[in-house]
């Protein structure tokens, strides 16, 4: 790792970086092992990998898999703010910072706030920041008391390694958002030919876009709610059971529940058509706790996407807790977006062509009982057959003049000899009339 090195050092780290995301490789855990090399590369005698806690106002300390049992992979360090700790003020700032002698410097009351066993003298503490600007995390590497102090030939491998790595991670990212875009069209063109090609059923339909909303953000629960706007209810038969078969989430279908459009943070969106992404449930007032108390679930985040068609919320899609990140990201919420718009296309087809058959039903009906009521029963038609005009009738009828209005009773025996007189008998048979 000396400086004629360094070059190539960093080259081969970007390689490893690629490589490990490019297989899908954890992101906190890659990093978390590029600091091991840093640390090693700087002559530190320990260090601490923070990421941003659930709302992105608190720092929470990475513990690999495996380290110490029973404890979770991000401890809660406390809130990023001026005042506390060395990792707190360089993630509120963004900026390097080397502190020769920690115990005596009064911005830090609180130290780096780790409990190492052994004194910490000599910090270098550096922030992880994409090649967009957003904070990823923070890296603090320390040396003991007594040893000697880190200086800047330290922090500039440990910087110039940081932004390859940040670049490197940036990248990927993208790539990785680029085949999520990719997979997603492909998605669409599937479903639209499924669709489109063989009308399905509403419940198949709306199972289809559940699936594949937890997929595109890698959700925990995911919840499809539809508006009744005469009534100004959401409600929903379909419900995410949290269980799989096949690799595929099982989606149960129950009595179907109702509830107020202006309760919850369902309603709120369904209300205002605008999308929600809550990092932390317990935090908003909105949030409603007596599901959870209910299930037994419980809610970390939340991002709920109305479904708009011709200006009017039709539906809600409700994404509930991040599985692999502490909450929904822009690129999700994106993602979600253009998945949505489909989603209304798709609902409103649906409910077209479901409104269709409900009238084809009514009409077939209705048919049905016209042609019932106007068909005769055998005994009306052999009394027909045995009925006799009045015989001043067969004169009066070939008058213009001629009222039938008195001879109600005999109007079906009338309409039969008219037929007979203008038709005659040999262009139809008599049991058809």
């Amino acid at each position: 790792y000396q400086d004629t090195n360094m070059q190539g050092v960093v080259y081969e780290l970007n390689s490893y970086i690629e490589q490990r995301l490019d297989t899908g490789g954890d992101n906190q855990l890659l990093l978390y092992e590029l600091s091991s090399i840093i640390k090693i590369a700087t002559k530190a005698d320990g260090f601490a990998l923070y990421f941003l806690g659930e709302c992105n106002n608190s720092l929470c300390v990475f513990t690999p898999p495996g380290a110490k049992e029973g404890l979770p992979r991000l401890i809660p360090a406390g809130p990023i703010a001026h005042g506390t700790t060395v990792s707190a003020y360089v993630a509120r700032s963004r900026k390097t910072l080397l502190v020769e002698d920690i115990l005596g410097d009064e911005r830090f009351p609180r130290g780096t706030g780790l409990e190492s066993g052994t004194r910490i003298q000599s910090v270098l503490c550096l922030p992880i920041v994409t090649a967009i600007g957003d904070l990823i995390g923070i890296l603090e590497l320390y040396r003991h008391w007594g040893k000697e102090a880190f200086h800047h030939s330290h922090q500039e491998v440990a910087t110039a390694n940081l932004a390859w790595a940040s670049v490197a991670i940036h990248q990927v990212q993208v790539c990785r958002g680029l085949a999520k875009q990719t997979e997603l069209n492909d998605f669409l063109l599937d479903v639209s030919k499924t669709y489109f090609d063989n009308i399905v059923a509403i419940d198949s339909l709306l199972e289809h876009i559940m699936i594949y909303a937890k997929n595109l953000v890698n959700a925990d629960r995911c919840a499809l709610f539809q508006v009744d706007h005469k009534n100004k209810e959401l409600y929903s038969d379909l419900f995410d059971i949290g269980e799989e078969n096949d690799g595929k989430p099982v989606f149960k279908k129950t009595k179907e529940i109702r509830f107020s459009i202006e309760k919850g943070i369902a309603g709120q969106v369904a209300r205002t058509g605008e999308v929600l992404n809550i990092p932390d449930a317990y935090a908003d007032p909105r949030f409603n706790r007596e599901v959870d108390l209910y299930t037994g679930y419980t809610t970390r985040n939340i991002l709920c996407m109305p479904i708009v068609s011709r200006g009017s919320v039709i539906g809600v899609v409700q994404m509930v807790n991040k599985i692999s990140g502490s909450a929904f990201s822009k690129t999700d919420e994106n993602n979600f977006k253009m998945f949505a718009v489909f989603c209304a296309l798709a609902l409103h087809c649906a409910n077209m062509y479901h409104r269709i058959r409900h009238s084809e039903c009514i009409y077939r009906v209705t048919m049905e009982k016209l042609s019932y009521h106007s068909v005769c029963t055998a005994e009306e038609w052999q009394n027909l057959m045995h009925c006799t005009l009045p015989p001043h009738i067969y004169k009066e009828i070939e008058l213009y003049h001629f009222d039938i209005s008195p001879y109600e009773d005999v109007w079906p025996a009338i309409f039969v000899y008219m037929v007979h007189q203008s038709c005659g008998t040999a262009w139809y048979e008599v049991h058809d009339l």
